[in-house]
């Protein structure tokens, strides 16, 4: 008696050939059910349907309001005086943040928080550069002495233009 005579013969590489094929099914169902999803956004009712990115691979920076530009940088000196140039909690930047993406244009709001994250980067690495200019020995997370930070001496060394 021969065992599995009704079957076709079959050698490890047809094997792999189809669990590759399966798989590469599997991955495609997923894409293709993950772009459905995104497109209907009932399925999150907290997604905001215009930050999407899509196939976006470019930002703008845009013009934002001086006000918004004030109170991120106040965030930021807080952060760092108050974290000595570490992360910490970001509650209230991202309240800001929020609040103000709210007030803008739909289509607008990417480029728009694209903007509001490069104000908050570049005046981080100003209050850094400035603390090592004056503490050379000062490194994240370690005491600085505040007073440098108060004042005028930190506004004239940098342009407070974003």
């Amino acid at each position: 008696m021969r065992a599995n005579s009704t079957f076709p013969q079959m050698n490890f590489s047809t094997i792999n050939n189809i669990r590759q094929s399966v798989k590469q099914n599997m991955m495609s169902e997923n894409i293709s059910s993950s772009s459905t999803q995104r497109k209907d956004h009932s399925v999150n009712p907290f997604e905001d349907p215009n930050m999407y990115l899509g196939n976006q691979t470019h930002f703008s920076i845009v013009p934002v309001s001086d006000e918004i530009k004030k109170k991120l940088k106040a965030i930021v000196m807080e952060e760092m005086i108050e974290n000595n140039g570490m992360t910490g909690n970001h509650s209230k930047r991202v309240d800001v943040k929020r609040a103000y993406l709210d007030s803008v244009a739909p289509e607008k709001r990417i480029d728009v928080k694209y903007t509001l994250d490069r104000i908050l980067i570049d005046e981080g690495r100003r209050l850094v550069e400035f603390v090592k200019s004056k503490d050379p020995n000062w490194d994240f997370g370690k005491p600085f002495d505040k007073s440098i930070l108060e004042g005028e001496q930190y506004y004239q060394k940098f342009d407070m233009q974003a």
